[in-house]
């Protein structure tokens, strides 16, 4: 790696055209670590892939510059928050946060508007409350809608609604996350778990008496593996104050 950091007036075109052509991913990350190293030298070709006709290119380019931080990249990066793919946007608004700023947030705060639930949840947890709250009945909303067998993608997006919910909710999310808590499932019911401990945090990152009130209630369920999630989590919050 070293060797063709060195190198990089030589090696630069060649990892790029390695790195879009590959789909091992071990053989991707390092190519990615040797661009990193080469650094500034090779952003205006790292910048190129942001246009490539693949989505997986595009997702490389925004993923390398948000590492190397390019602040000057910000606004190429921001104008893919509406491309068709899902990893894409998802990339946009981690390699968004990487390089932080006030000119990152419109790019964004766009992301609220994305047709990809897990894109919208990630783009709520990186806005101003006042900002995300616009979707919070969204959230609220996806968390409702449990399939009968609970699925792992399904269950994935609710678990990170759950704890938007805990970030931006109040009293009026309470009924529902105890909604979640109270759910079973005939089949593939460990897959709810998650959804359920992530319900139980959400209550005690709200902290209102009466989503607390609720936490309690849990710590004395049947089920014991909400009882012992909840008193945990009681535990904690007691000791924190």
């Amino acid at each position: 790696r070293d060797a063709l950091a060195s190198l990089s007036e030589f090696s630069i075109t060649l990892l790029l055209d390695t790195l879009k052509d590959t789909e091992d991913r071990a053989v991707r990350m390092k190519i990615i670590d040797v661009l990193i190293r080469i650094g500034h030298t090779a952003i205006p070709e790292i910048e190129s892939f942001l246009s490539a006709r693949e989505w997986y290119v595009r997702r490389n380019g925004i993923y390398i510059l948000g590492e190397m931080e390019v602040a000057a990249s910000i606004d190429k990066i921001g104008a893919l928050i509406s491309d068709e793919e899902e990893q894409v946007q998802s990339a946009v608004i981690e390699s968004l946060t990487k390089i932080g700023g006030d000119k990152i947030k419109p790019h964004i705060e766009k992301g609220l508007n994305s047709q990809y639930k897990q894109v919208v949840l990630a783009a709520m947890q990186n806005l101003d409350k006042n900002v995300a709250r616009k979707r919070l009945g969204d959230v609220l909303q996806w968390l409702k809608s449990r399939k009968g067998i609970p699925g792992e993608k399904d269950e994935e997006i609710r678990t990170e609604a759950a704890v938007v919910t805990g970030l931006l909710g109040d009293d009026s999310a309470v009924d529902q996350l105890v909604e979640v808590i109270h759910e079973k499932a005939f089949f593939k019911g460990k897959l709810l778990e998650p959804t359920k401990k992530a319900a139980l945090m959400a209550l005690a990152q709200i902290g209102t008496p009466k989503s607390i009130q609720a936490l309690r209630d849990a710590s004395t369920y049947r089920d014991h593996f909400i009882s012992r999630t909840a008193q945990d989590i009681l535990r904690k919050v007691e000791s924190s104050t």
